[in-house]
């Protein structure tokens, strides 16, 4: 079987605004969800149900810091840190 590529890029980052999130996967059968959770570990944002190809908007309404994006699929995850500037 095919290995399988899960990805997840954010642009831009470092960003003063918003974050686009964009979703990388040849799995296409399982279901992904993105978490977004902040130093301390409290959950700040949450998606289900998303479909690679998708990218999603976020970080408008974040305070400055440092976040990290959790993305889940099947047993595979990936995690990326976003700066809040």
């Amino acid at each position: 079987t095919e290995a399988s590529k899960l990805g997840i890029k954010a642009f831009p980052n470092p960003s003063e605004n918003q974050f686009n999130l964009m979703i990388e996967s040849n799995n296409l059968k399982d279901k992904i969800s993105v978490r977004v959770f902040d130093l301390y570990g409290r959950t700040i944002q949450t998606f289900t149900n998303l479909t690679p190809g998708q990218t999603l908007k976020v970080g408008g309404n974040y305070k400055v810091g440092v976040y990290f994006v959790d993305m889940m699929q099947g047993d595979k995850h990936k995690q990326l840190k976003l700066i809040k500037q």
